[in-house]
């Protein structure tokens, strides 16, 4: 359920049908958890999948940038969901298996999704390149050298 001033659909409702106390939202009964950015929402399913609604300029809901989304629709792309994370206008998720590290998408104009970059990720695949990255960062702290603590 979801309420709120519901300017680009965040709350699951065509823009504009402003809810001042909880309604349904289509397609998300038995949500585990449910996280909002700043016009968009996203709701973790028991199926440890992923649907997202609401404003979409950034590209925000995993599936290309657009001014606006409809109903909440799935996140293709992604392995099973254990834990999502929403920004202002972007989104992360923690996959079930804990060993991949966490997947962002969306706005990106101060370096949020952690990749390096300064642009907006707005492809249809969150989270592209993470895998590649995080390789390179564990084999150089492999390569680090230890530091000893005073006892």
């Amino acid at each position: 359920m979801c309420w709120g001033r519901n300017v680009r659909g965040e709350v699951g409702q065509p823009a504009s049908l402003t809810s001042t106390v909880p309604v349904e939202v289509p397609g998300v009964a038995g949500a585990q958890a449910i996280v909002a950015g700043r016009q968009h929402t996203c709701a973790l399913l028991a199926d440890h999948t992923l649907v997202c609604w609401g404003a979409n300029e950034n590209a925000q809901l995993g599936r290309p940038a657009s001014s606006d989304a409809g109903p909440p629709a799935a996140v293709a792309s992604l392995p099973p969901v254990a834990q999502i994370f929403a920004g202002g206008s972007n989104t992360c998720v923690r996959p079930a298996d804990e060993r991949g590290p966490l997947i962002c998408w969306g706005a990106n104009e101060s370096g949020q999704l952690g990749d390096g970059k300064l642009e907006a990720r707005r492809a249809g695949r969150p989270g592209a390149g993470h895998r590649e990255r995080r390789a390179r960062r564990e084999s150089a702290i492999a390569r680090a050298p230890a530091v000893a603590t005073p006892t």
